[in-house]
C-alpha cells in the first residue's frame, strides 16, 4: 500500500529538483573587476570597421529564481562597431538602450527597468569596449569554454558602474558572414543589482547570450 505514495513522493521530487534547476550552471562564470585602461589605438591600414546594430548584433539574458521559475529577455536597440585586421577581430565595441529592453512579461519588463535593477532613468545605457581578444589555447578549450576559440576581455558598464569581465566565445570568418557566439554569466550584485538577494528570492547569476552575424559585402 505504500509502494504507489512512495513513487510519488520520488517523482515530485525528481521534478522539483528539475524546476530548480540553475541555467547559470552550464555556462561560463565571469568575474567581475577593476576596470582596465582603455587605448585608441591606429588600426592597420587594412583594417575593416562593420557597424554593430540590432539587426546583426543581439544581447539576450536568462535570470532565474531557486524556487525555479525563471524569465528570458534582452534588448532591442544597440550601436558599435568591430575592426576586424587580416579576418580576425581585433576590437568591439557596443552602447546598448536599456529603454529597449523586452521581456517573456511585460509587468517584469517594468519592473526590470526601475530602480530595483537597470535604473533607467538614472543609467538608460549601458555599453562594452573591449580592451584585448586573443586566441584561446587548446588547454583551454574545455568544460564551460570547450567551443570557445577566443577570450574577450572588456569594460562592461551598468548601472553607471563599470568593471573588467573575460569571457569565452566563438569567432569565425565564413564565406558569408563575420560571427561571434557566446554565452556566459554575470553576478548583477557586482553591478549593485541586488534586489532580491538579501531574501534569495532570486539568483545573483544572470545569464547572458551575445551573437554577432555582421555579412561580408
Amino acid at each position: 500500500m505504500t509502494k504507489p505514495t512512495t513513487l510519488a513522493a520520488l517523482i515530485l521530487l525528481a521534478a522539483g529538483m528539475t524546476a530548480c534547476d540553475n541555467p547559470a550552471d552550464s555556462t561560463y562564470t565571469t568575474v567581475a573587476t577593476e576596470a582596465k585602461e582603455t587605448t585608441v589605438a591606429t588600426p592597420p591600414a587594412e583594417a575593416v570597421t562593420l557597424e554593430l546594430n540590432g539587426e546583426n548584433t543581439t544581447v539576450e539574458w536568462t535570470g532565474s529564481k531557486p524556487t525555479g521559475a525563471s524569465h528570458s529577455g534582452g534588448f532591442k536597440t544597440l550601436a558599435g562597431a568591430a575592426t576586424l585586421a587580416e579576418e580576425k577581430l581585433a576590437s568591439v565595441e557596443a552602447t546598448i538602450d536599456i529603454l529597449s529592453m523586452w521581456s517573456d512579461n511585460d509587468k517584469l519588463t517594468k519592473h526590470l527597468l526601475n530602480k530595483d535593477f537597470f535604473d533607467s532613468e538614472n543609467f538608460p545605457e549601458s555599453k562594452f569596449v573591449s580592451t584585448e581578444i586573443r586566441e584561446a589555447t587548446q588547454a583551454e578549450q574545455t568544460g564551460d569554454a570547450a567551443d570557445a576559440t577566443h577570450w574577450v576581455t572588456g569594460n562592461l558598464t551598468l548601472r553607471g558602474i563599470t568593471k573588467s569581465i573575460t569571457f569565452p566565445a566563438k569567432i569565425t570568418a565564413g564565406d558569408a558572414a563575420y560571427e561571434l557566439n557566446a554565452v556566459f554569466d554575470i553576478n548583477r550584485s557586482q553591478f549593485e543589482m541586488n534586489y532580491g538577494l538579501t531574501n534569495a528570492a532570486i539568483r545573483d547569476e544572470v545569464v547572458v547570450r551575445l551573437k554577432i552575424s555582421v555579412p561580408k559585402s
